[in-house]
């Protein structure tokens, strides 16, 4: 975890707390919802304002009336939130007016001795500012009228902040740096792993499936690295799906693919393996990303002997035999059993990511195998002729066969990717590998 200042959003439910996030990290990553209780984790961002930087918290409704299933959950979320600031935003909603619960929501920070700002939001337009002048009742520190929706009022507050927290050395980490995506089916304890990672309850969990919503980055330091790792929203099938917040939580949950390093696929050991497994883990390889896949809830398999493990093990080889590079790793949140054996594993996987293997040395692989099987045909004619195997690029590992007039066939080309991966490793990386048909000048194809 970075040791920058921290800032906490803090307010009842529907102030606009999270539109105000997203403002100010220019980001979407908070789901923006009417419903209350759509924030249930604390999200943390940094946030780069004149040259410094300082993380911004948000957090779930600070309102004790409201009957939210998770309500006892969220505001343990939002104190501990308060608990782990530097200063915060006390945000509330201009055209409501002071609500009752804006008074609870206002004692507690006043209890916690914290320096504050009151934020009043939803200030649109400015007919709305005359009646914001009640606010200052509360008697928690200056008053900045604001728009999270327009932005107005935004430069202000910053300028207000960075006044308001310690100056610190912001000195970039030069640790390697690997980014994590936790992608899985609802309730297969996703965010349990998270919190058995960090060693508290950073996320809240219940056996209710779809209880994460937002996805969201968590950094932790692990021999010398740092790993960022983003909680996800479970992801059902599109048919299953009719809560529009799920329906924005899935797509959040995917699109976290696209900037991810590596992707840690929970699955709950304790259920059979389903299609919308298979389904998660061919969108995983496609995106070119690196991939463990997790059995957790190891604590709940009973009567274990010395071949359960190996019993299981073979479960999933044989449910993921198109994956037979990604290591499976059992684990038990609860028990924090294997947990830190992923970032082991993660750190392994990302330097097999960035892999080169020298010109010289493909050129005696290639001797070898074409000694032990020569290619057959393809959609040619013809048999092939290889001429040389070429690495063009890494993350993923991408290679080139160089042939004649002929097309290499498919199985090949896996023959080929089983004798790299056997010669040189590759654990936990998707390969890719392509034929190119050599031009000859003078010849036509």
């Amino acid at each position: 975890m970075n040791n920058l200042p921290r800032v906490a959003l803090i307010g009842r439910a529907n102030v606009g707390k999270s539109t105000l996030f997203n403002r100010l990290t220019e980001s979407h990553e908070a789901i923006v919802s009417s419903i209350p209780g759509t924030t249930r984790d604390r999200q943390m961002k940094t946030l780069a304002w004149r040259d410094r930087q300082f993380t911004l918290i948000d957090s779930g409704g600070l309102d004790p009336v409201h009957d939210e299933e998770f309500a006892e959950d969220i505001i343990n979320q939002a104190l501990t939130a308060i608990h782990q600031s530097d200063l915060i935003l006390f945000v509330l909603n201009g055209r409501d007016g002071a609500m009752p619960q804006d008074k609870i929501v206002a004692d507690v920070i006043r209890k916690s001795r914290k320096p504050c700002l009151i934020v009043v939001n939803k200030i649109d337009h400015p007919g709305l500012a005359l009646q914001a002048g009640e606010f200052a009742g509360f008697g928690l520190g200056d008053i900045f009228l604001i728009s999270a929706k327009n932005g107005s009022g935004t430069g202000d507050l910053l300028d207000a902040v960075l006044k308001r927290l310690p100056k610190q050395s912001q000195a970039k980490p030069t640790m390697p740096q690997i980014k994590i995506a936790i992608i899985g089916k609802p309730n297969t304890g996703k965010s349990s792993i998270i919190n058995a990672l960090l060693g508290e309850e950073r996320m809240v969990t219940s056996a209710k499936a779809f209880t994460t919503r937002t996805s969201q980055d968590i950094q932790i330091q692990f021999h010398n690295t740092l790993f960022t790792i983003a909680d996800t929203a479970g992801v059902r099938r599109k048919a299953k799906i009719f809560d529009p917040l799920e329906k924005l939580s899935s797509r959040q949950s995917l699109d976290r693919l696209k900037n991810a390093d590596i992707v840690w696929l929970v699955t709950d050991a304790s259920e059979p393996l389903s299609n919308q497994e298979a389904d998660l883990s061919r969108l995983i390889v496609e995106s070119g990303v690196g991939l463990i896949i997790i059995g957790n809830k190891w604590d709940l398999i009973g009567d274990k002997t010395d071949k359960t493990l190996a019993k299981f093990q073979d479960y999933y080889q044989r449910f993921f035999a198109y994956l037979t590079f990604a290591p499976i790793v059992f684990t038990s949140a609860v028990t924090k059993q294997r947990v830190r054996d992923l970032l082991a594993m993660s750190a392994k996987i990302q330097v097999e990511r960035f892999r080169e293997i020298t010109e010289n040395a493909l050129d005696k692989f290639l001797k070898v195998i074409l000694s032990r099987q020569r290619p057959l045909k393809g959609r040619g004619t013809r048999y092939p002729y290889i001429y040389k195997l070429k690495q063009l690029s890494v993350n993923p590992p991408h290679f080139q066969l160089v042939t004649n007039y002929a097309d290499i066939n498919s199985s090949y080309l896996k023959f080929v990717e089983k004798q790299l991966r056997l010669k040189f490793g590759f654990i936990g990386t998707p390969l890719k590998i392509e034929s190119k048909k050599l031009m000859l000048k003078g010849k036509n194809n």
